[in-house]
């Protein structure tokens, strides 16, 4: 297996393209109007859901974070 291919199958690198994009978008947004600033808001609502840490949406419907109450 190649270097690419590891790279391809990593969660950690989908993350990283994730995080590259969101910035990206987030950078852009404010230049935008109509319905492509519509749709990229639709895009980073949905890049959020899907980049959010599991331990974050545990914290926020329990108020717990580990042992400690948020």
């Amino acid at each position: 297996m190649n270097k690419i291919e590891i790279a391809l199958s990593s969660p950690a690198f989908w993350s990283m393209a994730g995080v590259v994009l969101v910035q990206v978008l987030t950078a852009l947004l404010p230049n935008l109007s109509g319905n492509v600033a519509t749709a990229v808001s639709v895009i980073l609502t949905v890049l959020s859901l899907y980049l959010h840490p599991s331990e974050i949406k545990i914290a926020g419907a329990t108020g717990m974070l580990g042992s400690k109450k948020i």
